[in-house]
Parts: C-alpha cells; structure tokens; sequence
C-alpha cells in the first residue's frame, strides 16, 4: 500500500511538473513577438453625389505589420500640389501664399492572430472649390473672375481589426456645402 501511495504521490508530481512546464512555454510563445509580415493596404475614397458615384481614388500603400511600432507609421502616402493664394494684410497690401492640397494617408499594422491585423489609419484630404462651383471641384486659378476659393477638409482616424484580404466601409461623411458623401474603403492583403 505504501509503495502504490509512493508511485501515485511520484506520479502526481511528475504531472504537476510536465504543466508547469507547458506552462511556461506557452507563455514564453505568447511573449515572443511575431514575426514582421509585409502586407498591401488599399484605400479608396470614393465620392457620391445622391446615387451617382463622381469620383473614385485608390491608394496602395506597403507595409511591414509588426508589433512594435514605437508610436511611428510604417507606412505614409502623400499625394497633392501647392495651391496659390491671394491674401491681404491689415495694411491692404496683397500676398501671395501656397496652400498644400490632396490627400494624405498614414498607416500602423500589427499582425495578430488567426490572420487578422490590427489597422490603424489616418485620412486626410484636402480640395480646392469656388462659390460658384459649390457643387463640383474645379481647376482654379489665379486670373480675375475665378473666384474666391473654398479649401475643402476632410480627415478621419480609425482603428479597427480586419482580416487578411478583407474589405471595409469605415468612413461616411457628408460635404456641408455641396452635399456630397465621401465613402472610405480599406482592404489589407499580405503580400506572398
């Protein structure tokens, strides 16, 4: 009886320890960071006017997902001109200055489980209209009769989790002024 409470009470630490060691390599798995995984992100903004679709832009940026970031963005796009302006000041005298206008895109990827990343995305765009053209954008510029310009500003920031080769709606808004509705499509695909 001695000898079968001996191999038990063995036993039973013998399985304590085989746990404690699967255990601690789950956890050291867990602690280890995943690997970096180059993906494509598409962005497109697409505008509406009611049901009719006015524009479509498509993006592509390239990224490296990883879990340390750091606080920076793997991955920016910048794409736009140098609008001039006429500006006076208080002594009327009159000056010429530059407005940057287009669009902006900033984006953080972390690979997680499952083939799913968490996306971090910064939309800014920027357009050049006029009073008299309130309801499409024009090519303006800086002769007499063009009008004063309006600068449209939109700009949104997300941050959601989405599949490998998933696409997203995550923005609507609708212009002020001309009563225009920006949608923003997002899709992540890794890059084999």
């Amino acid at each position: 009886m001695k000898v079968v409470r001996t191999v038990l009470a063995g036993l039973v630490v013998l399985f304590a320890l085989n746990a404690g060691v699967a255990a601690q390599e789950k956890m050291k798995a867990a602690m280890e960071p995943k690997p970096n995984v180059p993906v494509k992100i598409l962005v497109v903004l697409t505008e509406y006017d009611g049901e009719k679709k006015i524009s479509s832009m498509p993006y592509t940026l390239s990224a490296l997902a990883s879990e340390d970031s750091g606080g920076k963005y793997y991955a920016r796009l910048r794409m736009g001109l140098k609008v001039p302006i006429m500006t006076s000041s208080k002594e009327g005298q009159s000056q010429l200055q530059y407005q940057d206008v287009g669009t902006d895109i900033d984006a953080r990827v972390e690979p997680l489980s499952d083939n799913r990343f968490q996306l971090e995305l910064l939309v800014r765009r920027s357009s050049v209209h006029t009073l008299e053209g309130a309801n499409k954008e024009v090519a303006w510029g800086m002769g007499e009769g063009s009008g004063r310009p309006i600068l449209r500003a939109f700009s949104t920031s997300f941050d959601f989790v989405v599949r490998e080769g998933q696409s997203t709606q995550t923005t609507v808004a609708t212009d002020p002024i001309s009563g225009h509705v920006l949608k923003v499509d997002v899709t992540l695909n890794v890059v084999k």
